[in-house]
């Protein structure tokens, strides 16, 4: 192991134990070899990074890496990652623990079948051959360098590693990264699909509850003088809030610096939460599938969500082009709403502009979008898990399933608990405090529209449900809040840890079962706001 790359991560294992540390690195390439090295030297370094290590203190880590400009735009990708794997190695592999048991919990053997390892797989060579290929494809290029800063974070992380148990390989690397898309490959194998027709009710509800992920709002103040957004997410806890600024040579690059709301190992959000350079605000939540049949649409030779969402955050320009480029290569997995704000077009005082704010939908085979800013600029656009376009709605399989018994009050886009909460709160959000409370809500005892369950409301909380027992109790759930505006659009504000506004604190030897692994993770959940400066 190079001596410069074992020091820095003897420094980080040092360090991981202090409250809070921050370090600047840079790796170069000598010798035939990337070498991370402490300092922040982008003229001669490949790309350099500031780590702030802060999320036992605050709930979460902070990360930007800058990329040099004077380098070839491969080498800066596979840098980039490279630097991310060796900085952040221990947040890597504790963040593998946890996610290889939440991962295949319901697996027989609890491991990664192998059709989801060799679908991986041939994903990751139809990308490599087909970069190849194309090779003056400015387009495919492109491509090739959110490869490539794959192929480097994972060459990272197993180079920092000096105990072999802990080495990482490429397809396990891949699942935390596509922990998204993970439990949509899972459904490739027919066998592996959820019957629904021969679900409960119950089942259906709590199905919905632990696939679904996340709460969105967009609230344009009654005067059009702002804009809010957030985005309270449903998943799981370890956190990292990255700025990457790629200073590529490429045309085609519209956006070389973007902030996100991350996790370790992750080179997108996947919350997803964004804002890019290009004045773009992209955030989603996720839909499901109850039509499983389109599980067969779903081939490796394709993107995968998040590698999409990179190249139309990097390359779009505004809402319809970031459409068109997301659209290419639909793999079908982690099938979600996104909603593109294009900031630019923005006039304080001023009716919105055409093309401000569009929704895009995908679900295997097909992604629907369009310009959705007149119903924006009525007030507000919720999004709770629940496909918008009818088109989408009805080929997902929703008609059939609101059949069922109580599935509305999750399930309606009209009125399941969440639309109805935000139809009834919106109007009180008039500040960043405002944004907070309502992404934050979960007053699930009191609220009659909340129907008596902790797990409908904004800010869900699974682990509180009244009829759940310690075999069936979930820890899913909303577990972190970004919110921002457009007139402070630099400033975004993060609290890591579901909702204790009106409820318990997060502990997982409370309400949670000691099942669900937790390692590197704090006992309880009481974070404060903080916030981050990102351009």
């Amino acid at each position: 192991m190079n001596k410069q790359i074992l020091g820095l991560a003897l420094t980080l294992l040092l360090c991981i134990s202090c409250s809070v540390f921050a370090l600047d690195a840079t790796v170069y390439y000598q010798n035939g070899k990337y070498v991370v090295k402490n300092g922040y030297d982008l003229q001669s370094g490949i790309a350099a990074a500031h780590y702030d290590d802060s999320f036992e203190a605050k709930g979460w880590d902070v990360l930007s890496i800058e990329t040099n400009h004077l380098t070839k735009d491969d080498m800066q990708s596979y840098g980039a990652g490279y630097l991310e794997g060796v900085l952040t190695r221990k947040r890597i592999y504790n963040h593998y623990v946890n996610m290889h048991t939440y991962s295949w919990a319901s697996t027989p053997d609890k491991k990664m079948p192998q059709y989801v390892r060799d679908f991986f797989e041939s994903q990751r060579a139809w990308v490599r051959d087909s970069s190849a290929k194309y090779a003056n494809d400015p387009f495919w290029q492109q491509i090739k360098t959110v490869y490539l800063q794959m192929e480097g974070l994972v060459q990272g992380y197993n180079d920092a590693t000096t105990d072999a148990s802990e080495k990482i390989d490429y397809a396990s690397m891949q699942v935390m990264s596509s922990f998204g898309d993970i439990f949509d490959i899972l459904n490739v194998k027919k066998d592996f699909r959820p019957n629904f027709n021969k679900m409960t009710p119950a089942q259906v509800i709590q199905f919905a509850q632990d696939n679904g992920h996340c709460s969105a709002l967009f609230k344009v103040t009654p005067d059009f003088s702002n804009i809010y957004f957030g985005h309270t997410s449903w998943f799981t806890f370890s956190r990292i809030y990255k700025t990457y600024t790629f200073n590529f040579n490429s045309r085609l690059v519209a956006s070389p610096k973007v902030t996100f709301s991350s996790y370790p190992a992750n080179l997108a959000s996947n919350d997803d939460f964004y804002i890019t350079q290009s004045g773009l605000v992209v955030i989603e939540t996720s839909n499901n599938i109850f039509n499983t049949s389109l599980y067969d649409l779903v081939k490796p030779q394709s993107l995968l969500c998040w590698q999409r969402v990179i190249l139309a955050n990097r390359l779009a320009d505004d809402a319809p082009s970031w459409n068109d480029i997301f659209s290419e290569y639909n793999s079908g997995t982690y099938n979600n709403q996104f909603m593109v704000l294009d900031t630019k077009k923005f006039v304080p005082g001023q009716p919105l502009a055409k093309n401000l704010f569009w929704v895009v939908e995908q679900i295997p085979g097909k992604v629907v979008g369009g310009d959705q800013t007149e119903v924006l600029s009525y007030g507000y656009w919720p999004s709770y898990n629940v496909p918008f376009y009818p088109e989408v709605f009805t080929i997902s399989g929703y008609p059939e399933i609101l059949k069922k018994p109580n599935a509305s009050d999750m399930l309606s886009y009209e009125t399941c608990v969440r639309a109805n909460i935000f139809r009834r709160d919106q109007y009180k959000v008039n500040s960043i405090d405002g944004m907070k409370n309502i992404l934050r809500y979960n007053n699930w005892k009191y609220d009659p529209l909340s129907l008596g369950q902790p797990g409908y409301a904004i800010a869900s909380r699974n682990d509180l449900s009244p009829t759940a027992t310690d075999a069936t109790r979930s820890c899913s759930g909303g577990y972190d809040t970004k919110v921002s505006s457009i007139l402070d659009i630099n400033t975004v504000h993060i609290i890591n840890g579901p909702t204790s506004v009106d409820q318990p604190v997060f502990a997982w030897n409370g309400q949670c079962p000691a099942k669900f692994s937790h390692v590197g993770l704090k006992q309880s959940f009481k974070y404060d706001w903080m916030t981050v400066k990102w351009n």
